[in-house]
C-alpha cells in the first residue's frame, strides 16, 4: 500500500512558468512536509535544496519522485531536516527588515 510506505504527506507543486505560486512550498517546508516541485521558474530558487525537481510535463519524471520518495525513508528525513533550514529564511520578520533596508538605503 503506498500510503503505509510514505508515511508522511508530500506537496507535489506543478505549477507552470506562468503561475509560479511558493507559498505552498514554504507551508510543507514549515510542516516538515516531502516536497516535489517543478522544474522552472522561481520554485527551485525558493525549495534550494529541500525538494526533488520534476519536470511537470513529464509523466515519468513525477511517477519517479514519487517513487523515490516512497521507497526512502532517508530521503524523506533528509527533504525533511533541509526543509527546516530553507523555512528558516522566509519570515514575515525578514520580510520586513529586507524591506527597511531597502528603504533606508534608497533614502539616504
Amino acid at each position: 500500500n503506498l500510503t503505509r510506505r510514505l508515511n508522511t504527506a508530500i506537496l507535489v507543486n506543478t505549477m507552470d512558468i506562468a503561475k509560479t505560486k511558493f507559498g505552498p512550498i514554504l507551508e510543507a517546508f514549515k510542516s516538515q512536509t516531502a516536497v516535489i516541485t517543478a522544474n522552472n521558474s522561481s520554485l527551485p530558487e525558493i525549495a534550494g535544496d529541500a525538494a526533488i525537481y520534476i519536470d511537470p510535463m513529464s509523466l515519468d519524471s513525477i511517477k519517479n519522485a514519487l517513487i523515490k520518495i516512497a521507497d526512502s525513508r532517508s530521503c524523506r528525513e533528509l527533504l525533511s531536516k533541509q526543509a527546516m533550514v530553507e523555512s528558516d529564511k522566509y519570515s514575515w520578520q525578514k520580510t520586513a527588515e529586507k524591506t527597511e533596508a531597502v528603504y533606508e538605503k534608497v533614502l539616504s
